[in-house]
């Protein structure tokens, strides 16, 4: 019997396709999701895992960028607010409002009054109304243990929070639904124009370790922190400023909190958050420019920790935080665009002396919109941010017109998400015992979610270890979202190699069972897979070790 992989191997090589998207992040997965639903025909090929990169590693914050606006960029925040909202509205449980109370020291007293015109601003265009200034009695009833020394309260706002990967799977589910093909794991090396102006693609496949060759009208290159690799092949620039982001998870019960608290950072005045996540306390992220291979996946440094533990320090000065109390790390790099004046200045700096190291922006002065470059048939798309997602997407669609004969591009306000049959879903209620679990299947699977109601056993609809996953839902996964190793299941799939100890150790033997059962490991394939998964979990999600 053939395999789903290998069927859509064989249709990658065998059709022309009017689109080839390369990346599988959220910008690629937003690019196949509007292009597939306007009918063209889609492939979507990722390097690694779909979510791999930076769109698992993000903040998990679905935000309008209230900096924005203190910058006086009006139109970007505009524009992330109106697709917060219409997230909202369309991933109910998936991407959840949530509070943040940005703390204002006593010395910012005039302050106040801008920081209110500020935040009345943010929710008018929001079309929400959900802010105030609170003294300090408010913020020691909302975290306990911190220290209002030296402040004169916080303004409250809300913005959103999401799990980033399961995010961009729910957007892959959707493109799919409108037949896009969607293939891990297989690598782009070359991408050239014929002299009709077909676009050539030599891919190598990491699961069969075979090359292939594709074809499409048009190429959209949505690599995020990647995107200058493949671009180069066309033009001699270098235009994405790769920034790594760390971030350390609290074990469960340790600094416990309902909303986010965004404080500047004693050492150096930049934001940082300590915000819950999945039961858990998160504090993030740092901000430093990247100039390791990116090939490799970033981890957390030893400055770092002491970077992001020192907010606790200052803040929560009662709360003792050490080492054991670090469930996992994660890190990540974001690709964000270098400003056009910082380009043409770092350009001819570079052009006089190659040796002299051009002076940069501080990281977290760099703007966080999105680029989209047409060269040729190789349309890029790099910078940006998880809120924006569909805009870049309807940006990259718009360059790509002109090379697809008969398509013509109209801008509009569709879903992204189609809705879930709540009547299907309250007519499985009865087998779910868990109620949280119930909750779970409309904002992980969507559409899809009394199909995986169904085809659950009740005996593995139970919460583990008071997360809200459950066996049924590693069972799917295994069974319908692409799973070729065992980090794809434990750290993109689900979040537990995240959220339980020792990278979800207690899981192992469980997790065996249904490899085996689903996927049909060998005995020596699972081991295999597991020496992979705890050497990845300790050397990029565990504490630095120097």
């Amino acid at each position: 019997m053939v395999s789903k992989r290998a069927q859509k191997l064989a249709q990658a090589q065998d059709q022309s396709w009017d689109m080839i998207v390369v990346g599988g992040g959220i910008t690629g997965a937003g690019v196949a999701r509007e292009a597939s639903r306007r009918g063209l025909s889609v492939l979507l090929l990722e390097q690694r895992d779909f979510s791999w990169g930076t769109s698992s590693r993000s903040s998990k914050m679905v935000h309008g960028g209230l900096r924005y606006l203190a910058m006086g960029d009006r139109k970007l925040t505009k524009e992330s607010l109106l697709e917060r909202e219409r997230i909202l509205r369309e991933a109910p449980g998936l991407v959840e409002r949530m509070g943040y109370y940005f703390l204002l020291p006593k010395s910012w007293m005039p302050w106040r009054m801008v920081m209110k015109l500020l935040l009345s601003s943010y929710d008018r265009i929001a079309g929400i109304k959900n802010h105030k200034i609170c003294d300090t009695g408010e913020l020691q009833s909302n975290f306990s243990n911190i220290s209002v020394e030296g402040l004169e309260g916080a303004a409250y706002y809300t913005d959103a929070v999401t799990d980033d990967s399961r995010l961009v799977l729910r957007v892959l589910q959707e493109a799919e639904a409108d037949e896009a093909c969607l293939l891990n794991y297989c690598e782009v090396k070359s991408c050239t124009a014929d002299d009709k102006g077909l676009q050539q693609l030599e891919v190598f496949d990491a699961v069969s370790l075979d090359s292939f060759n594709c074809s499409a009208k048009v190429v959209v290159n949505s690599t995020g922190a990647w995107a200058d690799k493949l671009r180069q092949q066309r033009v001699d620039e270098t235009r994405v400023r790769p920034l790594k982001g760390s971030h350390i998870v609290l074990k469960r019960g340790v600094l416990p909190m309902q909303s986010a608290l965004s404080c500047q950072h004693p050492a150096d005045k930049r934001s940082v958050f300590v915000f819950p996540w999945e039961g858990h306390s998160v504090i993030g992220t740092t901000d430093l420019d990247y100039d390791k291979e990116l090939s490799s996946e970033a981890a957390i440094s030893k400055e770092e920790l002491d970077y992001l533990l020192a907010i606790v320090e200052k803040h929560f000065p009662g709360t003792s935080i050490n080492q054991k109390d670090i469930v996992s790390t994660w890190s990540g790099v974001r690709p964000v665009i270098a400003g056009d004046k910082q380009f043409k200045k770092s350009q001819q700096l570079a052009a006089k002396n190659a040796k002299r190291k051009s002076s940069k922006k501080k990281p977290s002065k760099e703007r966080r919109d999105h680029a989209v470059w047409n060269d040729k048939g190789l349309i890029s798309a790099a910078g940006g941010k998880l809120t924006t997602f569909r805009v870049m997407a309807l940006d990259v669609l718009q360059k790509a017109e002109q090379y697809i004969p008969g398509f013509k591009y109209a801008r509009d306000d569709a879903q992204v998400f189609r809705g879930v049959d709540a009547s299907k879903l309250e007519a499985l209620k009865p087998i779910v015992k868990d109620e949280a679990i119930f909750d779970t299947a409309s904002a992980f699977y969507g559409f899809k979610a009394a199909d995986f109601l169904s085809e659950s056993n009740s005996d593995e609809l139970h919460a583990i270890e008071q997360q809200k996953y459950c066996l049924a839902h590693l069972r799917w996964a295994l069974k319908h979202e692409w799973v070729e190793h065992l980090d794809d299941l434990l750290l993109r799939r689900t979040r537990l190699g995240l959220l339980l100890e020792d990278g979800a150790s207690s899981l192992f033997s469980v997790c065996k069972t249904l490899c085996i059962e689903e996927l049909g490991w060998s005995g020596e394939r699972w081991e295999a897979e597991l020496e992979r998964y705890k050497n990845i979990w300790q050397q990029h999600y565990s504490l630095p070790t120097e």
